[in-house]
């Protein structure tokens, strides 16, 4: 299970934030902010799962048949790792509603008019919503994802 190797690193890692542990596949990092809601990782066992709050969710998996199954549960575990240090230093933006969301890094230019449309037009990082027009984050802070 990927959540052998992923979650004490997650403890490691992450150890000052607030979170509980729900059975053998599961990480609940309490929400920053009301409107956000939690973020909870998941194990799926070939891949992890990232529900970001209210909105939307990500899988992170790897599949290269060259890897032994520890290689692939530790890259995995890297990346989430990666994925959560962005997104709890707000470089990643999400949106949503019932009919969908989705998310990516944080960019100057706003989302489209018709992402807007179809899923409101709040956009937010783990810290909350962003106000209208908010700049991206400085880019020395930037970091890749995917």
């Amino acid at each position: 299970m990927i959540s052998e190797r992923l979650f004490p690193r997650l403890q490691a890692r992450f150890g000052d934030r607030s979170k509980k542990i729900v059975g053998a596949r599961q990480v609940v990092f309490s929400a920053a902010h009301a409107e956000v809601g939690d973020l909870i990782v998941q194990d799926d066992d070939d891949e992890v799962t990232v529900f970001l709050g209210r909105f939307t969710h990500c899988h992170i998996g790897n599949y290269d048949d060259g890897l032994t199954d520890v290689g692939r549960e530790e890259r995995i575990s890297n990346e989430v790792i990666r994925f959560l240090e962005e997104t709890f230093a707000d470089q990643v933006e999400f949106w949503g509603n019932h009919r969908g969301g989705s998310s990516r890094r944080r960019k100057p230019k706003p989302r489209s008019f018709l992402s807007k449309l179809l899923y409101g037009s709040r956009t937010y990082v783990w810290s909350g919503p962003l106000e209208s027009g908010a700049p991206a984050a400085p880019a020395s802070k930037q970091v890749r994802i995917g």
